[in-house]
C-alpha cells in the first residue's frame, strides 16, 4: 500500500451527536490527497462506534488510563502518514482544503515540523455567532517521532517558531463549548484541574501547565487567586532564567492572570500589568487583551485620563491584530485572544466615550461614536452608554449623535436585523439605573427625550409636571416592555389613573418596575395610602395586582428612616389591598381555614396570616399575638415587621390602660386599694388568694391593679 500523505488520528467516547459531521465535512479532504483515519474508542456506549466504522479506515478500542496523551500517541502509532493530523468529533472543516494540500506536497513542508490549523471556538449552537480564533499546532511530521505529552490537554512540544507552519486559511468550527451547562463546566474544570496539579506537582515551573490550572480554576474562587499569584511568582523566575517556554506561553499566561485579577480586585493587578506590559511589549496579548483590561481597571477606578490612553492603546492593537488576520503564531499559539471580537470592542468604546464626557472632551466623545456596534453587544456596553448619556454635561451636540445611535439600534431590532431579543433585553436593562424612581435627580434625562418610542416617553413623563400633560403622554406608549420606574413614579405622584395597558406589561418588567419603585418608599407612601388604597381603585384583579405587589415590595425593603406612624400606616393599608387581592385569587372558603398554608406561596402566606391576625386584633387580643407568632414561625423572614406589631400592640394597650386608670371612678379606685389589702394577706399562689382573684369584684379593677 501506498504511504499516506496524511494521517488523521481521533480518540472518541459518546459522540453521535456530532461524529457524523464531523466525518462528513472531512470527505473533500480525503479526496484530495491520500489520507488514512485512525480512531480510537475509549469505551463509549451509545452509537460512536457504529458511526465510526462507516469511515475510520483503522478503528481499535482504547482502555482509558486518566491520560489523554497516551491514547493520542497509541492512535499515533497505528498512523503511516508522512504528517499526522489530530482533531476532536466536536470539530468540522469548515474551509476549502486547498491551502492545507498545498503545504502537505510542497517542498515547504519540508523544513517544517508542526503546521497549525485555525480552530474558531463558538459561543453559541448555531455557530452563527460570535467565537474566539486560536492557532492550534495540530499536525507534525511524524519523521520527528514526537509524540504528545501531558494527561490532560496534551500537546506538541515546540521550542522554536521556525518549526512551525501556520495554515491561516484551513479553518474548524468547534461547538464543544456550546453543549456544555454550568453544572457539567464546573464539574469539567474540577476533573481538569485535579488531573492539572498532579501535573504540576512534577513540573511546578512549566508555564503551560500553569496556563492550563488558571484556566481550570475560572470557577472557583479561591482556586482562581491562588494561580493568579503562583502564575507572576513562575513567570518573574521564568524572565530571569531566561526559560525556554516563556515567550511561547508566559503572554498567554499572564493575560489570564490579569484578568482574574481584574475581577477579583486584586491589590496587585497594576503590578502585575506593568510586568507584563515591560516583559512582553509587543505580544498580542499584551497589545489587546492586557490594555483592555487595564482600560477597563481604571474606568472602573474613575481615572478618565488613564483609562482614555489605554483604551487609545487597546483600539490601536486591536487594528494592528485585524489588518494581520490570524497569522501571528506568537500571539495566539497557547490561548486564543479574548478581546478581539465586536462585542469587546464596543464595550472598551463605551469606556472611552464615557471617559472623554467625564473630561469635557465631548468632540473627541463624538468622533467616536460612528464606531458604536451595537448588535453584538454585552449588557455592560449599554450600561456605561446610558449613564453617559444621562450625564449633566452632554452637549446639544453629543446628545443628538448619541440618540441616534440608539434610534438605529431599536429600528434594526423592529426589522429584525437584530435577531437576539437577549441583546434588546440588555439595551432596555440598563435604561433603568439611569431612570431609577430613586436617583433620577441625579441624571438629565431630557437627553433621552428624542430617543423613539417608549424610552423617549417616558424621559417626557419623567420630567412632566402637570397631571394633563402626563395623561396625553402615557396615551401615547404603545410597548410598555420599555416604560421606565421613574416615569411610573411620576405617574403616581400626580395621581394619574394608568391606563389598562399598564397593567398588561410582561409580569416581569412589571416587576422590576415596583421593585425599583420601592426604593422610593418614603416619597411613595403617603400618596400610595391616600388615593390608591380604596374601593374604586381595587375594584379590578390588575388594579389590585399592582397596588398590593408595590406595598409589598415597599414594605420588605422599607427602611429605618419611615417614622413608626407611617410605617404603622402602610402596615394597616397593606392588609386592606392584601386582603383584596387574596379574595381575587383563591375560592372564599379555602381563605377561611389554615390549610391554605400548603398550596400558596410564600408572600400570599405572609398577606394571609396579617390579614387573619388583624380580623382578631379587636376581639380577641390573644389570638392575634399567637397568629402573629405562628406568621413569624412559618416565614421567619417576617420578623422585623411580626417584631413591630406586637410591640406597637403592647404601646397600644399600655396607652390604653394608662387612659382606663386616668378615666376610672373613684369608687373603683377605692375598690382597687380595698382588694390590695387583701390580696397583701395571703401567700403567693395560695387558695385564698386565686379565689379572689377570680371574683367579679377583681376582673372588675383587675387593670388598676396589675402591672402597675
Amino acid at each position: 500500500m501506498t504511504q499516506p500523505l496524511l494521517s488523521i488520528g481521533m480518540i472518541v467516547k459518546n459522540e453521535e451527536r456530532c461524529l457524523e459531521k464531523c466525518l462528513k465535512a472531512l470527505t473533500p479532504l480525503r479526496q484530495a490527497i491520500p489520507c488514512e483515519l485512525v480512531i480510537a474508542d475509549t469505551g463509549s456506549t451509545d452509537t460512536t462506534k457504529q458511526i465510526a466504522e462507516k469511515y475510520a479506515d483503522i478503528l481499535f478500542d482504547f482502555v482509558w488510563k486518566d491520560d489523554f496523551s497516551k491514547a493520542r500517541n497509541a492512535v499515533m502509532d497505528k498512523c503511516s502518514g508522512k504528517w499526522y493530523l489530530s482533531i476532536d468529533a466536536d470539530e468540522y472543516l469548515n474551509s476549502s482544503v486547498d491551502e492545507l494540500c498545498n503545504f502537505l506536497k510542497s517542498a515547504s513542508s519540508d523544513d517544517k515540523s508542526f503546521a497549525t490549523i485555525t480552530l474558531r471556538n463558538h459561543n453559541d449552537s448555531s455557530m452563527n455567532g460570535t467565537f474566539t480564533v486560536i492557532n492550534v499546532p495540530r499536525l507534525v511530521k511524524m519523521s520527528t517521532k514526537i509524540r504528545y505529552e501531558g494527561i490532560i490537554h496534551e500537546s506538541f512540544k515546540i521550542f522554536d517558531f521556525n518549526e512551525i507552519h501556520v495554515l491561516s486559511e484551513t479553518i474548524f468550527d468547534h461547538d464543544g463549548y456550546t453543549q456544555i451547562t454550568s453544572t457539567h463546566l464546573k464539574e469539567k474544570e474540577k476533573r481538569n484541574l485535579n488531573l492539572l496539579e498532579k501535573q504540576l506537582e512534577n513540573t511546578p515551573h512549566d508555564i503551560r501547565c500553569i496556563l492550563l490550572c488558571l484556566e481550570a480554576s475560572s470557577l472557583n474562587k479561591s482556586k482562581r487567586k491562588h494561580y493568579t499569584e503562583y502564575a507572576f511568582q513562575k513567570l518573574t523566575e521564568a524572565a530571569e532564567t531566561n526559560s525556554s517556554d516563556l515567550n511561547l506561553f508566559g503572554p498567554a499566561c499572564i493575560s489570564t492572570a490579569l484578568s482574574y485579577a481584574l475581577d477579583d480586585k486584586n491589590a496587585k493587578f497594576v503590578e502585575f500589568a506593568d510586568w507584563a506590559i515591560s516583559t512582553f511589549p509587543d505580544a498580542y496579548h499584551t497589545l489587546v487583551d492586557i490594555k483592555f483590561y487595564i482600560a477597563k481597571y481604571y474606568y472602573q477606578k474613575n481615572n478618565f485620563a488613564d483609562c482614555e490612553k489605554y483604551c487609545i492603546q487597546y483600539l490601536n492593537g486591536l487594528k494592528d491584530f485585524s489588518d494581520k488576520g490570524n497569522t501571528n503564531i506568537d500571539s495566539i499559539f497557547a490561548s486564543p485572544l479574548k478581546c478581539t471580537q465586536s462585542y469587546s470592542k464596543t464595550e472598551l468604546l463605551t469606556y472611552l466615550i464615557n471617559s472623554l464626557i467625564e473630561q469635557n472632551k465631548h468632540d473627541e466623545a463624538e468622533n467616536y461614536l460612528s464606531q458604536l456596534d451595537f448588535s453584538e453587544a454585552e449588557a455592560v456596553s449599554f450600561t456605561v452608554f446610558s449613564k453617559t448619556l444621562a450625564n449633566k454635561n452632554c452637549t446639544k451636540s453629543f446628545v443628538s449623535a448619541a440618540t441616534s445611535i440608539y434610534n438605529n439600534f431599536f429600528n434594526k431590532y423592529q426589522s429584525n436585523e437584530i435577531k437576539e431579543k437577549r441583546i434588546y433585553d440588555y439595551a432596555i436593562a440598563s435604561f433603568i439605573p439611569v431612570f431609577s424612581a430613586k436617583n433620577n435627580n441625579e441624571n438629565d434625562l431630557t437627553n433621552f427625550n428624542n430617543i423613539d418610542g417608549t424610552i423617549g416617553l417616558s424621559a417626557k413623563i419623567s420630567n412632566s409636571q402637570t397631571k394633563e400633560s402626563t395623561e396625553k403622554l402615557l396615551k401615547k406608549i404603545e410597548n410598555w416592555e420599555e416604560f421606565m420606574p421613574s416615569a411610573l413614579k411620576q405617574a403616581i405622584l400626580l395621581q394619574v389613573e394608568l391606563p389598562k395597558g399598564f397593567y398588561l406589561m410582561s409580569a416581569s418588567h412589571l416587576t422590576l418596575l415596583i421593585n425599583d419603585l420601592a426604593k422610593s418608599s418614603n416619597e411613595l407612601s403617603d400618596t400610595l395610602i391616600k388615593n390608591f388604597c380604596n374601593d374604586v381603585f381595587c375594584n379590578s384583579f390588575p388594579q389590585t395586582s399592582f397596588i398590593y405587589n408595590l406595598l409589598l415590595a415597599i414594605l420588605t425593603k422599607t427602611d429605618e428612616t419611615l417614622t413608626n406612624e407611617a410605617k404603622s400606616e402602610l402596615i394597616k393599608n397593606f392588609i386592606y389591598v392584601a386582603d383584596k387581592f387574596l379574595t381575587f385569587c383563591y375560592n372564599p372558603e379555602l381563605l377561611k381555614s389554615e390549610e391554605i398554608i400548603v398550596c400558596i406561596p410564600t408572600f400570599h402566606l405572609f398577606s394571609w396570616y396579617l390579614v387573619k391576625a388583624e380580623s382578631e386584633k379587636a376581639e380577641n387580643p390573644l389570638e392575634y399575638i399567637k397568629t402573629l407568632r405562628v406568621l413569624l414561625k412559618k416565614i421567619p423572614q417576617s420578623k422585623k415587621i411580626v417584631e413591630f406589631l406586637i410591640e406597637e400592640y403592647k404601646k397600644d394597650e399600655e396607652q390604653r390602660k394608662q387612659e382606663q386608670i386616668k378615666n376610672a371612678a373613684p369608687e373603683l379606685l377605692q375598690m382597687a386599694e380595698q382588694l390590695k389589702v387583701m390580696l397583701s394577706a395571703f401567700p403567693e399562689n395560695s387558695p385564698e388568694l386565686l379565689a379572689i382573684k377570680q371574683s367579679p369584684m377583681y376582673k372588675q379593677v383587675a387593670f388598676l391593679i396589675e402591672d402597675k
